[in-house]
């Protein structure tokens, strides 16, 4: 056994229960809307139990994960020092979080918050490219790289918003909000 093995601590499994209750109310609301399948098509709460199934077998794949890499880094017997430091130790428990991951993880729960505000009045297209954009720059993708790095997220952005307009409106033929401000 290594010397200080990690105890349990319920703070990794925060973020997983909030997101499973959520998504257990968004679930219990779209089973709310009626049948999945209208005139063998699917109606409007298909995507929302798709949605939610894929989200609980995130949730079990994270929980899983922490299970698993808890009992590896308890497991472990103390190894001898490594000659070479060609290779990380894949198996070392990751550093405590930074300010600045919190600080990602409010600003992705304020965008989020947003986009759901802005959806009717901005529309679909215009909304989901800012949403992306956003979420772009909260991880900071490519925005230390200049113009170049800019021109990237704006495609990155685009690309998000036509794929997931090609999915919903196209394959599905949901009709999406247009530009509200404009009525």
């Amino acid at each position: 056994m290594p010397a200080n093995p990690r105890r349990f601590r319920f703070g990794e499994f925060i973020l997983p229960l909030i997101f499973f209750i959520s998504t257990t109310i968004y679930l219990s609301d779209a089973l709310q809307n009626g049948a999945i399948f209208r005139y063998g098509l699917p109606s409007a709460s298909f995507m929302p139990i798709v949605l939610s199934v894929a989200m609980y077998l995130a949730l079990l794949a994270v929980l899983i994960g922490q299970l698993s890499r808890r009992r590896t880094t308890n497991d472990r017997l103390p190894q001898p020092p490594q000659v070479s430091e060609e290779f990380p130790d894949l198996d070392a428990p990751a550093p405590p979080l930074g300010l600045g991951a919190h600080v990602a993880m409010v600003v992705v729960i304020a965008i989020s918050f947003f986009y759901v505000l802005a959806f009717r009045q901005l529309g679909f297209a215009m909304s989901t490219f800012l949403f992306s954009l956003g979420l772009l720059a909260a991880f900071q993708f490519g925005w230390s790289k200049g113009v170049l790095g800019i021109a990237l997220n704006l495609v990155v952005a685009t690309g998000i918003s036509l794929i997931v307009y090609l999915f919903f409106a196209v394959l599905f033929g949901i009709q999406l909000p247009g530009i509200g401000l404009l009525k």
